[in-house]
């Protein structure tokens, strides 16, 4: 298996890889504040929530620092022209992942989710912690790669299911926000929205996912 590896990851590559885990992690973080903020806000805890919404601010512009190093050293020909695609379009949809955490955060700092009702609070809940497992079992996925790729076609499948999931509580969330009659337009817009974002989220991870899948299969042709 790592002979097969070997003939597509040279030692630039290997450099790059590095690199494309240190921007996972950045986006990853990303999503575990998110996560961290929308239970304070839950729990009605206001300056909980803005603080984690800040450190999801901070983790986008990291992960977008080292998303604009990774493209500048691919732009240089530090990878052959077959990797570079790869690397590139796996770096894109990675970002997408910090994109969609700070979409989340900036509704998050203007809405109240304490004033849902519990069921409403818990299918949020419950939404953001299986989209938290998603980006886990993506970064996980990348760390494996270059050395498990069987590894990584199971940590896939399993995503997938988590992914669907994440799509159930998304239709729950939305009949929910059709059952309330009693909050203004623009307020239930705003929390329709933020549920689209996490639900976006979790759809990015799987995005990124394929990805993986496509460049692990092509590895064992």
């Amino acid at each position: 298996m790592s002979g097969i590896f070997k003939r597509i990851l040279k030692s630039p590559e290997e450099e790059l890889l590095e690199k494309v885990l240190s921007h996972a992690e950045m986006c990853c973080k990303a999503v575990e504040y998110l996560s961290q903020a929308i239970e304070c806000s839950i729990k009605g805890e206001k300056l909980c929530s803005d603080e984690k919404v800040s450190l999801v601010m901070r983790r986008e512009e990291e992960a977008d620092a080292i998303r604009r190093e990774i493209v500048s050293n691919i732009a240089k020909g530090v990878v052959p022209p077959l990797s570079r695609e790869d690397f590139v379009r796996l770096t894109e949809k990675m970002d997408m992942i910090a994109d969609w955490a700070k979409e989340a955060s900036r509704i998050l700092k203007i809405i109240e989710l304490s004033r849902l009702d519990d069921e409403m609070k818990e299918l949020i809940s419950r939404m953001i912690k299986l989209t938290l497992k998603c980006s886990g079992l993506l970064y996980s996925e990348i760390a494996i790669m270059k050395k498990d790729f069987e590894g990584v076609i199971k940590i896939a499948h399993d995503l997938e299911e988590v992914e669907e999931l994440v799509d159930e509580l998304y239709v729950r969330c939305l009949h929910k926000l059709g059952d309330i009659s009693s909050r203004r337009g623009c307020e239930l817009i705003l929390y329709e929205k933020l549920i689209e974002s996490i639900e976006n989220l979790a759809d990015a991870c799987e995005d990124v996912s394929d990805v993986i899948k496509v460049i692990v299969i092509r590895a064992l042709r």
